[in-house]
């Protein structure tokens, strides 16, 4: 665990652990994983924190936004109002990085594990979650199979490689109407890339959605003669 430690009240988050690397007036300790506030910043202490962390692509922002969150939530509460003009992200992201970080201790987060495989697992009990989070690091399984795992699927069958059989036309028509339900449900999420993309995102929908059902439209009138 790195401490970042500098200031009257302020601190630099050490560079070497590549979080920000800029004055953030809070004290707080960072890992891989998560931060924690240490001592009492104030509110527009809490919030400037924001600034430095908000730009990061990769998966530690949305454990510090998280971790932020909740931090903020305990102390100042108004969880959501003041944070969301700090950020860019959305009210539904924001409350999924909260809950993530809420419900996953930080001493059970893997820094080799998808967030979104994090979120999977946040219902599992304590054992569960651990167990499900040291395998998903150790076969660098999807969220999906960590998922699966969460529902209570063995690792075995998780990491089972699919059975070598034709794929029949009720196959076909099942995996046809879990994409177009996939598609559907991720349409109508709120998340970041959506709602700068979602255009976009429609149309494609659109396009497979017609295509997987005039393709099977097509098998079904021609099942009998084949």
């Amino acid at each position: 665990m790195e401490v970042a430690t500098g200031g009257e009240r302020g601190l630099v988050l050490s560079p070497t652990a590549k979080v920000v690397g800029s004055i953030v007036k809070i004290g707080c300790t960072v890992t891989e994983t998560g931060l924690e506030i240490v001592g009492e910043p104030s509110i527009d202490d809490w919030l400037e924190a924001f600034d430095h962390v908000r730009d990061f692509k990769d998966v530690r922002c949305k454990w510090y936004l998280g971790d932020l969150l909740n931090e903020g939530e305990r102390r100042y509460g108004e969880m959501y109002s003041q944070a969301l003009d700090a950020t860019d992200r959305s009210y539904a992201s924001l409350s999924k990085y909260a809950v993530t970080a809420e419900k996953i201790p930080k001493s059970v987060r893997r820094p080799g594990v998808s967030f979104e495989a994090h979120y999977q697992v946040r219902n599992c009990l304590p054992d569960d979650m651990t167990h499900i989070l040291a395998n998903a690091e150790l076969h660098e399984l999807t969220s999906q199979q960590v998922g699966r795992m969460a529902a209570g699927e063995s690792i075995e069958d998780v990491i089972a490689p699919p059975e070598d059989k034709p794929l029949t036309f009720d196959d076909f028509e099942k995996q046809c109407t879990r994409l177009q339900n996939f598609l559907d449900k991720w349409g109508e999420q709120e998340c970041d890339w959506h709602e700068t993309r979602g255009p976009e995102f429609n149309k494609l929908r659109e396009v497979v959605c017609g295509t997987f059902s005039t393709l099977a439209a097509f098998i079904r009138e021609t099942e009998g003669n084949v």
